[in-house]
């Protein structure tokens, strides 16, 4: 038999960010437009692809993990490697057993014409295997945080989608019925900043208003925050009531050893207003601790910290040393012991936290969208505030209102109302 598209079954595997999932949904779409198939069971497939992640060494060392049992219980498919880790060591991964070929992230636009021979088909326009597509529309980070490699590895150039295509796509996508489009960047808050003219995330949103269904919009970096965005965000019924924000550190001298331009007091005033507009949304944000000279009192800044700006959620972040960053090369750094203890400190927060946050909804109906099959006690939906929900039959996916029952310390129970 010839070898065709037709005869192909993809399957992409992530690690790492959003930006790393929009990517693979675009990777989806232009693999059927080829005609392939695409499939969640790696055992199916004849081409794996792997989208890797360098932010941590956790995170390395679990892709070298994959990409080993991958070759192992898969020795027929071909298996290619893309993402931030293959731009850090590409010569490593492109060594490792039953890897077929390597992609740096600048190449990541030619991989499926470079995997699948071309086999034209009508499909959808806009086809993913997720209820809500990622669609990344901003690309590079001209930042200088001293513990992060990715502005390396991802360029420091800042690439964004024209609004025009950004309104083209979100327009097919609620043309073909999606409930839900996550929009995501490398550094979101810095979009339109190299267009002509020059225009910002408030800008785009309400060049989409009129023609997107429910946008959830991922992490901005809190200096990007203006009031006139706040003020669109807060006031935009179409943008999902929940934000991310990465504080990184509640201490102002910590910030100042990162590099982190971030004023605390005026974040505290641009989530109070953000509040007073949407009193239901939900605002989470990444911590790391134990980051190089890190004193008790400096973590105990940031504890009174994340606990005086109410997040309803945190991803707490052990340090971890990046080869070549200025924070790697620093002489105090915290002991693994010391970083562990802290970190759990931090999520017993984020748990009191966020359990507080679910409970005030309990006996309220929420708007959200049926994620698809759980396990034997439901579905499982998310509302647009950001609550994961065991449901308590399976339903279809798609939008729906979700009755809050019941909040418990590790899930939140509803059933679906009319």
């Amino acid at each position: 038999m010839s070898v065709t598209a037709a005869t192909r079954t993809l399957c992409i595997l992530n690690f790492g960010c959003k930006v790393n999932q929009a990517e693979n949904v675009w990777f989806e779409e232009e693999a059927r437009k080829r005609g392939a198939r695409v499939t969640t069971d790696s055992g199916a497939a004849t081409d794996i692809l792997i989208n890797t992640c360098a932010v941590t060494a956790r995170a390395e060392s679990q892709v070298r993990q994959l990409v080993r049992r991958v070759g192992r219980e898969h020795p027929t498919a071909r298996v290619f490697l893309t993402g931030c880790y293959v731009d850090r060591d590409e010569a490593r991964l492109g060594s490792l057993p039953g890897v077929t070929e390597v992609f740096r992230n600048a190449d990541k636009e030619r991989i499926v014409s470079a995997v699948l021979p071309w086999h034209p088909i009508a499909p959808a326009a806009f086809v993913s295997t997720r209820t809500r597509p990622l669609m990344k529309i901003q690309d590079g980070c001209n930042l200088h945080c001293a513990f992060c490699i990715i502005p390396d590895l991802r360029g420091r150039t800042i690439r964004s989608m024209p609004p025009d295509e950004v309104l083209r796509r979100v327009t097919a996508y609620r043309a073909a019925g999606y409930p839900e489009v996550i929009m995501t960047g490398v550094l979101l808050g810095a979009y339109g900043t190299d267009l002509t003219p020059r225009i910002d995330l408030a800008d785009l949103l309400t060049h989409l208003e009129p023609h997107a269904p429910k946008l959830r919009i991922s992490s901005i970096e809190p200096w990007r925050l203006s009031d006139r965005i706040i003020t669109c965000l807060g006031s935009a019924d179409f943008i999902q009531p929940h934000f991310h924000i990465p504080i990184q550190s509640g201490s102002a001298s910590v910030l100042q050893r990162m590099n982190r331009r971030l004023d605390l007091g005026r974040l505290d005033g641009l989530l109070r207003k953000l509040r007073s507009m949407t009193p239901d949304a939900s605002v989470g944000s990444d911590v790391i601790v134990g980051f190089p000279g890190e004193t008790e009192a400096e973590f105990e800044e940031t504890m009174e910290v994340v606990k005086r700006l109410e997040f309803s959620y945190l991803h707490v972040f052990p340090y971890s040393p990046r080869p070549g960053t200025p924070a790697a090369g620093d002489a105090n750094q915290v002991r693994r012991e010391v970083i562990r203890r802290r970190a759990a400190l931090l999520r017993e927060i984020s748990t009191t936290e966020n359990l507080a946050f679910r409970r005030r909804f309990e006996g309220r109906a929420l708007d959200g969208v049926v994620l698809g099959k759980g396990d034997d006690e439901g579905a499982q939906a998310i509302t647009g505030n950001y609550i994961k929900v065991t449901l308590d039959t399976h339903q279809p996916t798609g939008s729906a209102r979700i009755l809050i029952t019941r909040a418990a310390t590790d899930a939140t129970y509803g059933r679906i109302v009319t």
